[in-house]
């Protein structure tokens, strides 16, 4: 993870968005029983190293479109009574 960071000239900060690209979603449809029986992602000492980093947010999508700087905009549903709804997340350049 610090030499993706570091080829991509960005530093991981404290409340920071992590996104990391894996390709496994082009495996649907395609390899089904790779896709369901397996899962990609890093290990699990990058991983703790990620988190001591204290993202704000861990995702996937925005990297294949190399967005390593935007806003990012989260909009929950607005449920009366709810503690929680699905989200409509946007990344602006």
């Amino acid at each position: 993870m610090r030499q993706a960071l570091a080829k991509a000239g960005v530093k991981l900060e404290r409340g920071d968005a992590v996104l990391i690209r894996t390709g496994w979603s082009k495996l649907m449809g395609k390899e089904n029983e790779r896709y369901g029986t397996q899962n990609a992602g890093i290990g699990i000492a990058a991983a703790q190293w990620r988190l001591a980093q204290e993202p704000m947010l861990i995702a996937e999508a925005l990297a294949a479109a190399r967005a390593y700087e935007f806003a990012f905009i989260v909009q929950p549903l607005k449920l009366k009574g709810a503690t929680g709804s699905a989200v409509a997340p946007m990344a602006i350049r």
